[in-house]
């Protein structure tokens, strides 16, 4: 509950308070500094002007500090995903030509997701397995038919390898 809050709860206006609402803002982000500060505040030894701009910097390096920690949290995931990819390759006895490339395409979509910002929001649930993972972001691969209209030579050879 905030300090304006519980004032006009008990029905106290602001001009009953004989000080401006911009007084009272800066008050209640001194309120904010920490507890030393505070301290050194109520002790006289700081005017409350620094110690409003030392509660600002303080919330400036928790948000700095607290960005960090997710960007080291996404760089711990990334890694634990990059040893289970790797770890999926070899149970499916994927060789190194064809590892490399299911990894380039893998990257490839993700470049292209995350520049189109398609990339989803979460992670997947942490008892997932991680063939389930694959299974659903997997893309269809093309059908016979449209490699066909794609390239309608490859027709013709599929006919000539049916007569020989």
């Amino acid at each position: 509950m905030t300090l304006c809050f519980a004032i006009h709860r008990d029905g106290t206006r602001i001009r009953e308070l004989n000080c401006s609402e911009s007084l009272l803002r800066r008050l209640l982000k001194a309120v904010e500094a920490p507890i030393e500060d505070c301290l050194l505040g109520r002790r006289g030894k700081i005017s409350t002007n620094e110690l409003v701009r030392r509660a600002i910097a303080a919330e400036i390096r928790g948000t700095a500090k607290k960005q960090e920690e997710q960007q080291l949290e996404g760089t711990q995931a990334a890694i634990r995903g990059s040893k289970a990819i790797c770890a999926w390759l070899l149970k499916e006895h994927v060789s190194g030509g064809l590892g490399e490339q299911i990894l380039c395409e893998a990257q490839r979509q993700l470049a292209e997701a995350e520049q189109t910002n398609r990339l989803p929001l979460g992670a997947a649930p942490a008892d997932m397995p991680f063939e389930e993972i694959i299974r659903t972001c997997k893309a269809a691969g093309p059908t016979i038919d449209a490699v066909d209209r794609k390239y309608p030579q490859a027709e013709d050879r599929k006919t000539l390898a049916l007569r020989a």
